[in-house]
C-alpha cells in the first residue's frame, strides 16, 4: 500500500483555523493529520516534530503547517508525487502569499521520511532543519495563503515575532542571517502599509515597535512569555488609543528606515543577553509529555473537527 503524508498543524487561536482545515479537506489526495493546540512556541514545535518522529516509518513524509496557512487544492498531491518519484529529495521548501507583506514569504516545508528530527536547544528559533542525506527542492510558486483571514491579535503577534527574531535579546551571539531575513519581512509589511494603510498592517508594525522599545524586565518578559498571551493583554489597550495617535507613533519610528536599521545593527552587536543561550547544534531525542501528544486523524475527520 502506498504510504501517505502526515500533516501537523500548530494552532493558538488563529482566526484562519477553520479556513486552514477547509483548505486541507479540499486537497486532492488522502493523508493523515493532527493538531497541537495552544502550546508555547517551543513546546508546540517539539510536539509537532516529536509526534511525527514517533510514527516516522508509517508515512511517506511530513508537512509542518501553521493554523494561519491555507494550502491550494493540489499542493499535498503534488508533494506526495514528488517524494514518490524521487527518493533523493529530503525537503521541499515552498513559499506562501502573505497578506500583511503583500508578497511571498518562506514558511512551509514538506519533509521526506529520510529526514530525522531531533530536539534542538533553541527557544526562540526552534524551526531548524532535520538531519538528512538528500537534497532540498525549492518551489517559488506559492503553495497557499498566509494570514489571509487574520485578525488584529494575530497581526500584532506577527510583528512581535518578527522583532524578537531580529533583536534576539535572549542570546549572547545573535544569528545575523536570521535577523536580516526577519528585517526584510518587517520592511515589506511597512512598504505594504504605506500603499494600503489598513488596521491589520498597522497593528503588525505596532507589535514590532512594542518589542523594539521594550527595555530591561519588560523585554525579558516578552521573551519568556507566549506572544498570544501578551497580545491578548496589549491589543485591547491599543484599541483604546485613537488610531491617529498609533499611526503617528508608527510613522515616527518607521519613517527613517536607515536610522532604525542602524539602531538594530548596534543592538545586534551588543545584545542585552539576559539569559545565556549556547545555540549549540547538539541534537537530543524528543521527551514529550504523554498527556500532550496529539491524536492522529484521518482526512475525513476534518469535516466535523472543532477547536477544543
Amino acid at each position: 500500500m502506498t504510504k501517505k503524508l502526515l500533516i501537523g498543524i500548530k494552532e493558538y487561536g488563529e482566526a484562519d483555523f477553520n479556513h486552514c482545515l477547509n483548505a486541507l479537506y479540499a486537497q486532492q489526495c488522502d493523508f493523515d493529520w493532527f493538531v497541537v493546540h495552544k502550546q508555547p512556541n517551543k513546546l508546540a514545535h517539539q510536539l509537532v516534530y516529536g509526534t511525527y518522529s514517533m510514527h516516522h516509518d508509517a508515512y511517506l513524509g511530513f508537512v509542518s503547517c501553521d493554523a494561519d496557512m491555507c494550502l491550494y487544492p493540489n499542493i499535498i498531491q503534488k508533494w506526495q508525487q514528488k517524494l514518490q518519484n524521487d527518493s533523493n529529495i529530503s525537503i521541499i521548501k515552498a513559499v506562501l502569499n502573505d497578506y500583511l507583506m503583500d508578497d511571498t514569504i518562506p514558511g512551509i516545508h514538506c519533509f521526506a521520511n529520510n529526514c530525522q528530527f531531533y530536539d534542538y536547544p533553541d527557544n526562540l528559533i526552534p524551526d531548524v532543519d532535520p538531519i538528512y542525506s538528500g537534497r532540498n527542492e525549492y518551489e517559488y510558486e506559492p503553495a497557499g495563503d498566509h494570514m489571509k483571514y487574520c485578525d488584529i491579535n494575530q497581526s500584532y503577534r506577527f510583528g512581535m515575532h518578527r522583532m524578537t527574531k531580529i533583536l534576539q535579546s535572549d542570546r549572547q551571539k545573535p544569528d545575523l542571517t536570521a535577523a536580516m531575513v526577519e528585517w526584510s519581512i518587517l520592511m515589506k509589511v511597512y512598504f505594504a502599509y504605506k500603499l494600503d494603510a489598513n488596521e491589520l498592517r498597522l497593528f503588525a508594525l505596532m507589535g514590532a515597535l512594542d518589542v523594539y522599545n521594550a527595555k530591561g524586565d519588560n523585554l525579558k518578559y516578552i521573551y519568556n512569555h507566549n506572544y498570544p498571551d501578551i497580545a491578548k493583554a496589549r491589543v485591547p489597550e491599543l484599541l483604546q488609543i485613537p488610531r491617529e495617535k498609533i499611526t503617528q507613533m508608527v510613522n515616527h519610528y518607521y519613517k527613517n528606515i536607515i536610522m532604525m536599521a542602524s539602531q538594530v545593527g548596534t543592538h545586534l552587536n551588543n545584545p542585552p543577553a539576559f539569559k545565556h543561550n549556547p545555540q549549540n547544534r547538539n541534537p537530543r531525542p524528543f521527551d514529550l509529555p504523554p498527556q500532550l501528544i496529539p491524536k492522529i486523524h484521518q482526512k475525513h475527520e476534518l469535516i466535523n473537527y472543532t477547536r477544543p
